[in-house]
Protein backbone atom coordinates (compact mmCIF):
# COMPACT_ATOMS: atom_id res chain seq x y z
CA UNK A 1 0.00 0.00 0.00
CA UNK A 2 2.84 2.39 0.86
CA UNK A 3 4.56 1.93 -2.52
CA UNK A 4 1.24 2.46 -4.29
CA UNK A 5 0.58 5.75 -2.46
CA UNK A 6 4.08 7.04 -3.19
CA UNK A 7 3.67 6.07 -6.87
CA UNK A 8 0.29 7.81 -7.02
CA UNK A 9 1.70 11.01 -5.53
CA UNK A 10 4.70 10.99 -7.89
CA UNK A 11 2.46 10.41 -10.92
CA UNK A 12 0.20 13.27 -9.84
CA UNK A 13 3.13 15.67 -9.38
CA UNK A 14 4.64 14.74 -12.76
CA UNK A 15 1.27 15.24 -14.44
CA UNK A 16 0.85 18.62 -12.78
CA UNK A 17 4.19 19.81 -14.13
CA UNK A 18 3.60 18.57 -17.68
CA UNK A 19 3.90 21.40 -20.21
CA UNK A 20 0.65 22.99 -21.34
CA UNK A 21 -0.57 22.44 -24.89
CA UNK A 22 -1.40 26.12 -25.32
CA UNK A 23 0.74 28.99 -24.10
CA UNK A 24 -2.38 30.76 -22.81
CA UNK A 25 -3.42 27.95 -20.48
CA UNK A 26 -3.98 28.64 -16.80
CA UNK A 27 -3.05 26.06 -14.20
CA UNK A 28 -3.30 26.01 -10.44
CA UNK A 29 -2.00 23.55 -7.86
CA UNK A 30 -3.34 23.68 -4.32
CA UNK A 31 -4.31 21.36 -1.52
CA UNK A 32 -3.83 20.55 2.10
CA UNK A 33 -1.91 18.27 4.40
CA UNK A 34 -3.65 17.38 7.66
CA UNK A 35 -2.25 15.58 10.68
CA UNK A 36 -5.01 14.21 12.93
CA UNK A 37 -4.80 12.66 16.36
CA UNK A 38 -7.46 10.77 18.30
CA UNK A 39 -7.28 9.91 21.98
CA UNK A 40 -9.67 7.59 23.77
CA UNK A 41 -10.31 8.42 27.43
CA UNK A 42 -12.11 5.20 28.33
CA UNK A 43 -10.63 1.72 28.31
CA UNK A 44 -11.69 -0.44 25.33
CA UNK A 45 -14.73 -2.69 25.79
CA UNK A 46 -13.49 -5.49 23.51
CA UNK A 47 -10.11 -7.19 23.70
CA UNK A 48 -9.23 -6.37 20.06
CA UNK A 49 -9.70 -2.63 20.46
CA UNK A 50 -6.87 -0.19 21.14
CA UNK A 51 -7.25 2.15 24.07
CA UNK A 52 -4.58 4.77 23.47
CA UNK A 53 -3.90 7.54 20.96
CA UNK A 54 -4.15 7.19 17.20
CA UNK A 55 -2.52 9.34 14.50
CA UNK A 56 -3.49 9.72 10.84
CA UNK A 57 -2.17 11.75 7.91
CA UNK A 58 -4.40 13.18 5.16
CA UNK A 59 -3.21 14.51 1.79
CA UNK A 60 -5.70 16.41 -0.38
CA UNK A 61 -3.93 17.86 -3.43
CA UNK A 62 -5.90 19.58 -6.19
CA UNK A 63 -4.85 20.42 -9.75
CA UNK A 64 -6.84 22.72 -12.04
CA UNK A 65 -6.06 23.35 -15.72
CA UNK A 66 -7.95 25.77 -17.98
CA UNK A 67 -7.34 26.39 -21.70
CA UNK A 68 -9.08 27.48 -24.91
CA UNK A 69 -9.91 30.91 -23.46
CA UNK A 70 -11.65 29.32 -20.47
CA UNK A 71 -13.96 27.13 -22.55
CA UNK A 72 -12.27 23.91 -21.43
CA UNK A 73 -10.94 22.87 -18.05
CA UNK A 74 -10.08 19.85 -15.96
CA UNK A 75 -9.91 19.41 -12.18
CA UNK A 76 -8.22 16.51 -10.43
CA UNK A 77 -8.51 16.13 -6.64
CA UNK A 78 -7.44 12.86 -5.01
CA UNK A 79 -7.82 12.07 -1.30
CA UNK A 80 -5.27 9.96 0.58
CA UNK A 81 -5.51 8.96 4.25
CA UNK A 82 -2.99 6.87 6.21
CA UNK A 83 -3.92 5.76 9.71
CA UNK A 84 -1.38 4.49 12.21
CA UNK A 85 -3.46 1.60 13.59
CA UNK A 86 -6.82 1.44 11.79
CA UNK A 87 -6.55 -0.22 8.36
CA UNK A 88 -10.24 0.50 7.73
CA UNK A 89 -9.46 4.25 7.73
CA UNK A 90 -6.36 3.94 5.52
CA UNK A 91 -7.55 4.49 1.95
CA UNK A 92 -7.38 6.68 -1.13
CA UNK A 93 -9.92 7.78 -3.69
CA UNK A 94 -10.52 10.40 -6.35
CA UNK A 95 -12.83 13.11 -4.99
CA UNK A 96 -13.00 15.18 -8.19
CA UNK A 97 -12.10 14.47 -11.80
CA UNK A 98 -13.97 16.48 -14.39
Amino acid sequence: MRVFLVSLICLFLITCRAPSVHAEAYEEFSGSIILESRFFWEDPLASGQRGDADVSLVLQPEYYLEWDDGDQSVTFAPFIRWDQHDNQRTHWDIRELF
